[in-house]
């Protein structure tokens, strides 16, 4: 049975695709024509799967924007991952949760069962800073994905992750090398917002690692950038971008599909 960077690398090879969308509703902008309540975000995302899914092969959702929503937020996640896995049985989509879990090992035994076996995600995100005692439990999963925070694109990255004489993204991308030889199901987050010369120091880490890339899109990051350095082993998302294309459901999917051929995605 092949490992899940042998699965993912596979499926971007087979469909020749990078695109992850980022599933993150918020009341505030959804388009006209949807309701600004519960119902309108299972008909907003409903929506979006129906226009997106024939051009992405992975889809990521970032776990506070249904926890802000309650119980029923909750509940719609589970109706969304239900409805992707429903029509997605002779096609695979990885479905990816963006926690960015980081607990001691006890604790994240539980999550990783929590979000692998209860809800059955492929992959999930990591805060890798309480080290390899709080990730093993994931890494234990073989067949599931542990997309390890390196290089976020968030601006204020620097105060952390460019600390010390070694700055810490490069300690981490060593880390993720070393742990991704255990179960071949290690990935590395780096933000496309980051300067060039970064990202190559983190590929001369990584090798072929997969790389999960976010900051494309509303945060600037630029996509033909991304793909010289890193190549085809990529997982590129892209949320508010492709969301919110419009802001009138009657264009919505002709606006996403002008975005996606403008970034070429």
């Amino acid at each position: 049975m092949s490992t899940f960077n042998q699965e993912i690398k596979t499926t971007i090879l087979k469909k020749n695709n990078n695109l992850c969308v980022g599933m993150d509703p918020d009341l505030k902008f959804l388009p006209n024509g949807y309701s600004k309540n519960i119902s309108g975000v299972y008909d907003f995302l409903n929506d979006i799967i129906q226009i997106t899914y024939s051009h992405c092969i992975a889809y990521k959702f970032n776990i506070a924007f249904y926890l802000s929503l309650g119980k029923e937020g909750i509940e719609i996640l589970e109706q969304i991952i239900k409805k992707i896995k429903d029509i997605s049985k002779n096609e695979k989509k990885f479905l990816i949760l963006d926690a960015k879990v980081g607990d001691i090992e006890n604790t994240a035994k539980h999550y990783a069962k929590a979000f692998f076996e209860t809800w059955n995600f492929d992959a999930i995100t990591i805060n890798p800073l309480l080290g390899i005692d709080s990730i093993r439990p994931f890494i234990e999963y073989s067949q599931k994905g542990c997309i390890i925070l390196c290089l976020t694109s968030n601006p204020s990255n620097k105060e952390f992750e460019f600390y010390g004489n070694i700055p810490l993204y490069l300690t981490i991308a060593s880390k993720i090398y070393e742990w991704n030889q255990i179960n071949n199901n290690v990935m590395a987050v780096v933000g496309a917002t980051n300067e060039k010369k970064h990202l190559i120091e983190i590929k001369n880490i990584l090798k072929d690692i997969p790389i999960f890339i976010p900051g494309v899109g509303s945060q600037g990051g630029d996509v033909k950038t991304v793909k010289e350095i890193f190549g085809k082993n990529i997982l590129i998302n892209v949320g508010r971008s492709i969301l919110y294309a419009s802001d009138n459901k009657e264009n919505l999917e002709l606006k996403i599909k002008e975005y996606l051929r403008q970034i070429n995605l």
